[in-house]
């Protein structure tokens, strides 16, 4: 994949293809994504391409040529090693990433619509390299979660510093950020590098070095809920759920209201989900429903609650009155189905 990048409302063009020396080309696509941040519009093109190993040996792939706003940009080489049928592939030499870098990890990479995600930011650090003053975090800058609904939840975990073992290497770690991630479509997403500013003092050196920290991008495909749901399902009842009703009093004076509430309790979107409500009815009138959530983290970190519809119901004739069963379907992820209450 080729990735041209230009700041402001500019033109990108490819001039010239990459020269794939044995590796013949398949296929290939162009995909464009679009950002503002802060204010400042980013526009990115991709152009991937589908390769096929010819021969053994050492290929070189370079001589990608483009054009953005009127200046002309080349990547750096590329270097793949082709082995012969039914030779192993050495292992990969292990990067190094630097003094400081953010791992980003994600709970599910295949999940459902609508399925709880966990997304963890952590800053690795090593020992030694870096000084007793430590890393200081300056400025950050946040992905867009275009395509998902998000609940933030760091500030209601234990964000603890801890070691964390990594290519085979001790790292001292401290928690940037963790958000619950909801997807609201189907298909391939990618939520791009969380961004950051960081001051660190040397373990060898003197004073403190300012640089720049990204992420890896996480890359997600998200799946359709199955066919076959129930009727009165709606897509944003995911996640696993109880149904209770209640009348706030056993019994009242012909033209006294009531109130009738229905909660939804669970874990999941609990803040988004369609909580069902009462019929109109000859015997009583309803005024229009008031809705009260109350979202938190569980013990697993994941986010639950519960949401309640409060209904005014008053009576216009003595004698007993009847709230029919009511029907609340979700779909759970864990198990595959949808489950009726």
């Amino acid at each position: 994949t080729l990735r041209v990048s230009a700041q402001g409302n500019t033109s990108i063009q490819l001039l010239e293809r990459p020269d794939f020396g044995t590796l013949n080309a398949l296929s290939s696509s162009r995909g464009t994504e679009f950002r503002s941040i802060n204010g400042s519009a980013e526009l990115t093109f991709n152009y991937t391409f589908l390769l096929r190993a010819t021969k053994a040996g050492r290929v070189v792939i370079n001589g990608a040529v483009a054009e953005a706003g009127g200046a002309r940009v080349s990547p750096k080489p590329v270097v793949v090693t082709v082995v012969a049928k039914g030779q192993r592939p050495p292992e990969p030499a292990v990067a190094d990433r630097g003094p400081v870098w953010v791992y980003a990890s994600i709970s599910n990479r295949k999940p459902y619509i609508g399925e709880q995600l966990l997304l963890e930011y952590v800053l690795m650090m090593d020992d030694a390299r870096i000084g007793a003053f430590g890393v200081d975090i300056n400025d950050l800058k946040d992905p867009s979660f275009d395509g998902f609904w998000v609940e933030p939840l760091s500030d209601k975990v234990d964000a603890r510093a801890a070691r964390r073992e990594f290519d085979g290497k001790s790292w001292s770690t401290r928690p940037i950020q963790l958000q619950a991630l909801f997807a609201l479509r189907a298909g391939k997403h990618t939520i791009e590098p969380l961004e950051l500013d960081v001051s660190t003092t040397q373990r060898l050196g003197v004073g403190r070095r300012r640089s720049r920290v990204l992420s890896d991008a996480v890359v997600l495909d998200v799946r359709p809920l199955p066919a076959g749901a129930p009727a009165g399902f709606d897509d944003s009842n995911v996640g696993q759920y109880q149904l209770a009703v209640v009348a706030d009093k056993p019994s009242v004076r012909e033209g006294e209201p009531l109130t009738v509430r229905i909660t939804v309790s669970g874990r999941g979107m609990v803040g988004r989900v369609e909580v069902p409500t009462l019929p109109e009815s000859k015997g009583y009138r309803l005024l229009p429903p008031v809705y009260d959530k109350e979202v938190g983290v569980l013990r697993d970190r994941r986010v639950g609650g519960k949401k309640t519809a409060e209904i005014i119901v008053t009576p216009l004739a003595q004698g007993q009155i009847r709230v029919p069963p009511l029907k609340f379907v979700y779909f759970d992820p864990a198990r595959e189905e949808y489950v009726t209450l």
